[in-house]
C-alpha cells in the first residue's frame, strides 16, 4: 500500500500507523496477519472482495497540482470533472436615493424606537421572535448567494424545516457525521436556528469573538428539472425527496476561527479586513457540509465545496481552509484532494473521540492552483480589502454605504440595517455620541 503522504513542505511525516489507514477503516496489519506462517505450512491469504476500492494514496502538493486538472477530465459520464472556478461579482449598483418622506419617516422611527433588543437563545423562531429576528435580519444579511453551474447557494430560511428533517434524520447520513442521530425534537433548536442565526454576522454566540462565526448556505438548483434523483429505495420513506424544488436537504457551512478582532472599531468607518489584516488575526476556515443521498453521485457537492473555498479565500480573506472527513467517509476525502487539499493529521479531538482526518489548503496553494495567471505579489489586500462596507450586515458584495448616522462615521446599505444596528443591545445605539 503506499504511503500517506504530506502535500506542504515543513510539515512533519505523518505516523506510520496513519500511513496504513484504508478509506474503509481497516489496515494492512489484518492483512500482514494473515501471511504469518505456521510451522512449515502457509495459512490461506483471505480473498479481497472484488468491488473494495484501494486505499486512496496521498500525492505530493507539487505533484498533485501538476496533475489535477488531466487527472480529473479524463472522466467520460462528466459527473467528476473539476467544474468551472466561479468569479467574484461586481459590487451591486446603489439603489435610488429615498425620498424626503422615506427620510422622514425613518427618522421619526429612529428617534422613537428606544427600546433595546437581543436575539434570544432559545426560542428564535417561535411567533413570539417573529418581529425580533425580522429585524434584526436584514436585506444586506439574507443578500449572500454563491453560484455554480447547477446549484444556488443561499442563506437558510424558516421553510427549511422539512428538508434539514429529511437528511438530519436518514441513517445512511449519520453514519458519515461526527453527532451521529439527533432527535427529531432537536433539529429546529440544535440546527435550523443556528443555521439562521449565523445570517447576522454582527450578533455571535461565543465569548470573546473578534468576527462573524459563519457562513452557512442551503444548496438549492438553479434548474431542478436538470437535477436526477436516484430511487431512494436504501432510505426511510419519510426521508425520501420526490423533486429538486426548494432547499435540497442538503447544506455547506464555512466556520471561521481567529484569535484577533476584525469587528468595525467604534469611531471609525467599517472596512472589509485586508489579507494581512486576516493573516494577523489568524482567519481560518472549516468546512462542514451534508446533501440528500439521492443526489449523490452527480458531482453536485463537489461544486458547492469547490465554490465555498474560492469564496472563503477570494472574499472573506481566509489564510487557510480546512476539512476534516471521518475516517472511512471516503466520497469526502476524496474530495478534499480533488480541490487541492492535503493532509496534515489524524485526531480524535471532538466530543466524540470519532477518528477524523484533516486537510487544509493555503491561501497561497489555492492562487497557485485556481489562478496561476496572477503573480501572489499582484494579489495584494484582496478583491474586497479595505473597502467600506456596512457596518451591521458587513457585506462587501453590497454599494457603499448611503444612509449616515449623524456621528459620521456609522454608515449603512440601508434603512433597515441602521435600525438594526441601533436598537441591538450591543450595537451603535449604545456607542453613539450623537443625539440621533
Amino acid at each position: 500500500m503506499a504511503a500517506v503522504a504530506l502535500t506542504s513542505e515543513g510539515e512533519e511525516d505523518v505516523t506510520a500507523k496513519l500511513a496504513q489507514v484504508h478509506l474503509d477503516g481497516s489496515s494492512d496489519e489484518a492483512l500482514e496477519a494473515d501471511q504469518i506462517k505456521v510451522g512449515t505450512k502457509k495459512k490461506k491469504k483471505k480473498k479481497k472482495p472484488k468491488n473494495k476500492k484501494p486505499a486512496v494514496s496521498y500525492p505530493s502538493s507539487t505533484h498533485f497540482f501538476n496533475g489535477l486538472n488531466e487527472e480529473w477530465t479524463m472522466e467520460t459520464d462528466g459527473k467528476n470533472k473539476i467544474p468551472p472556478l466561479g468569479e467574484i461579482p461586481p459590487a451591486e449598483p446603489t439603489p435610488p436615493p429615498e425620498t424626503p418622506q422615506e427620510t422622514a419617516k425613518w427618522t421619526a422611527l429612529l428617534k422613537n424606537n428606544r427600546r433595546k433588543l437581543t436575539l434570544p437563545a432559545f426560542g428564535l423562531l417561535d411567533e413570539t421572535s417573529r418581529s425580533v429576528l425580522d429585524t434584526f435580519l436584514t436585506p444586506g444579511c439574507k443578500n449572500v448567494e454563491l453560484e455554480t453551474p447547477r446549484l444556488k447557494l443561499r442563506q437558510v430560511q424558516r421553510g427549511d424545516l422539512t428538508g434539514i428533517r429529511k437528511i438530519k434524520t436518514e441513517p445512511i447520513v449519520q453514519k458519515t457525521q461526527l453527532y451521529g442521530a439527533p432527535t427529531l425534537g432537536l433539529i429546529q433548536p440544535a440546527f435550523q436556528t443556528r443555521y439562521i442565526r449565523s445570517s447576522i454576522p454582527r450578533i455571535t454566540t461565543g465569548h470573546s469573538r473578534g468576527y462573524r462565526e459563519e457562513y452557512i448556505f442551503a444548496i438549492t438548483a438553479l434548474n431542478p428539472d436538470e437535477i436526477t434523483l436516484s430511487s431512494g429505495d436504501q432510505l426511510k420513506a419519510s426521508n425520501r425527496i420526490s423533486d429538486a424544488k426548494g432547499y435540497l436537504a442538503g447544506n455547506i457551512a464555512l466556520r471561521l476561527d481567529l484569535h484577533g478582532n476584525l469587528f468595525p472599531i467604534p469611531g471609525q468607518p467599517a472596512l472589509h479586513p485586508t489579507f494581512q489584516q486576516c493573516d494577523e488575526a489568524g482567519l481560518t476556515g472549516t468546512l462542514f457540509y451534508e446533501i440528500h443521498p439521492q443526489l449523490w453521485g452527480q458531482g453536485l457537492m463537489r461544486e458547492a465545496f469547490r465554490e465555498v473555498v474560492r469564496f472563503a479565500m477570494e472574499e472573506v480573506g481566509c489564510e487557510s481552509v480546512l476539512s476534516d472527513p471521518m475516517v472511512g467517509n471516503e466520497a469526502s476525502i476524496r474530495l478534499c484532494l480533488a480541490i487541492g487539499m492535503h493532509l496534515i493529521k489524524e485526531t480524535t479531538d471532538n466530543p466524540y473521540g470519532k477518528h477524523q482526518l484533516v486537510h487544509s489548503i493555503s491561501r497561497m496553494e489555492w492562487y497557485r492552483l485556481n489562478r496561476p495567471e496572477l503573480n501572489l505579489s499582484e494579489v495584494g489586500k484582496g478583491h474586497w480589502g479595505g473597502k467600506e462596507v456596512c457596518r451591521w450586515c458587513l457585506n462587501p458584495r453590497l454599494w457603499n454605504p448611503v444612509v449616515v448616522c449623524k456621528c459620521g462615521w456609522a454608515r449603512y446599505c440601508s434603512r433597515e440595517c441602521q435600525r438594526a444596528d441601533w436598537v441591538w443591545v450591543g450595537g451603535h445605539g449604545t456607542e453613539c455620541t450623537s443625539n440621533q
